[in-house]
């Protein structure tokens, strides 16, 4: 049965903005194959759906996995559902958001979310648990950002993942509202922006040599917008990705919608 919104705030209300929306809670959104998801429907009415051909490597839908509402759960060996056409060509800012768990650390630098391709030299912006680390990392252009003061909680809860990206060489990192210490954490532009820079994905990253990033993750919800959104939008989706998950208690005491979630506009 799916968890669908009938009064108050959803990121459908951030309009044009709104570049791709993931929903494990929607079950019209899912395709089975038998208990695996061989594909996940993009509710923003951009259709970037991501999906997976090969059964063996679809992940699997779990549907009581997160405070009684379905996760996607990916095994770390060789899932991955993706797009290789999601529109992201000459993108320069980027918000990402994801509801994810990692369950287990596996590779060098587990990737639950990535946009753009390996083979793709200085074009990939991913968020990740840091190199040989537990602190959520970033990836974008030319250079990563190898720790942070947030950690991933490998094998412990679900949490809100985030990353804004106001310009080409600093990006914002927060876990279910609470920013990183080194907000703005400065990374380097490799150049002009990629004309081939293109493709989502989740559970790895597309492209070449791969094998060490596939994740261990269970994930519900997945919200990207191709513009460094505000901080009331930010907080927005906190809040709505919160009270709709359960998660409410991780954020911070000082949050807007740490008592209640935030109204419809």
């Amino acid at each position: 049965m799916s968890w669908r919104i009938t009064s108050g705030w959803n990121p459908s209300q951030l309009g044009a903005d709104l570049a791709l929306w993931l929903d494990a809670a929607d079950a019209d959104t899912i395709t089975l194959n038998g208990s695996d998801v061989s594909q996940w429907d993009d509710k923003s009415g951009n259709g970037r759906n991501v999906s997976q051909a090969t059964a063996a490597q679809q992940p699997t839908f779990v549907s009581n996995g997160l405070n009684g509402k379905p996760t996607i759960s990916f095994d770390g060996t060789n899932d991955i559902l993706l797009n290789q056409n999601a529109g992201s060509v000459g993108v320069t800012n980027i918000s990402m958001f994801m509801v994810t768990r990692y369950v287990a650390g596996v590779g060098s630098n587990d990737i639950p979310m990535g946009i753009g391709q390996t083979n793709q030299t200085g074009a990939v912006r991913v968020f990740y648990r840091a190199s040989g680390g537990n602190t959520q990392g970033f990836a974008g252009w030319a250079r990563d950002v190898l720790t942070s003061s947030l950690s991933t909680d490998i094998g412990g809860v679900h949490h809100i993942f985030e990353v804004v990206q106001p310009n080409s060489t600093t990006v914002n990192l927060f876990r279910d509202g609470t920013a990183g210490t080194g907000n703005p954490y400065t990374i380097s532009f490799g150049g002009t922006v990629p004309v081939n820079f293109n493709g989502f994905s989740i559970g790895s990253l597309q492209g070449a040599s791969v094998g060490t990033y596939y994740s261990n993750i269970q994930t519900s919800e997945v919200i990207i917008s191709y513009t460094a959104l505000s901080t009331t939008d930010r907080q927005k989706i906190e809040g709505y990705l919160a009270w709709k998950w359960g998660l409410v208690a991780n954020l911070p005491v000082s949050h807007p919608y740490k008592t209640y979630p935030p109204a419809r506009s």
